[in-house]
């Protein structure tokens, strides 16, 4: 399939990057949101453990974007991602269950909910594609 002269599939090694501008700006929306929760917390250091790994996946989708990093950098933020977006996703799925309640009844709100299945699953999907760029880049010697 043809797009604008060129093959689909001459995007492919770019798409890691967009996923990272589309979590970037996803990430930023979220630390603008929750930064106004930090002067009110009880203990000061509590926002920093709670958020502070945010506020680092998201500085490190910047880099993704703005950066060439090299290809272990690249695996590294997508791993870290996965990890911290995950991480809040697995949090809230065994908070529902232990409650006895069904996945579908969210103890969370609905757009929290989406943006860690859609942060994790670009995260996963970017991970794939630059492991397999690094493969196919690869001159195989007999």
């Amino acid at each position: 399939m043809e797009l604008g002269g060129g093959s689909i599939m001459s995007l492919r090694p770019i798409i890691p990057r967009l996923l990272a501008g589309l979590l970037a700006i996803g990430g930023t929306y979220w630390g603008v949101l929750l930064g106004g929760l930090i002067p009110h917390a009880e203990h000061p250091l509590r926002p920093l453990l709670v958020f502070g790994p945010g506020y680092l996946v998201t500085l490190a989708y910047y880099v993704r974007v703005f950066t060439p990093p090299p290809l272990l950098g690249r695996q590294w933020i997508w791993w870290l991602s996965i990890l911290v977006q995950g991480g809040w996703l697995a949090w809230h799925l065994t908070g529902t269950l232990n409650q006895g309640g069904p996945l579908v009844r969210l103890t969370e709100p609905p757009l929290v909910v989406g943006w860690w299945i859609l942060a994790t699953a670009a995260s996963v999907v970017a991970l794939v594609m630059e492991s397999e760029s690094a493969v196919g880049s690869r001159v195989l010697e007999p």
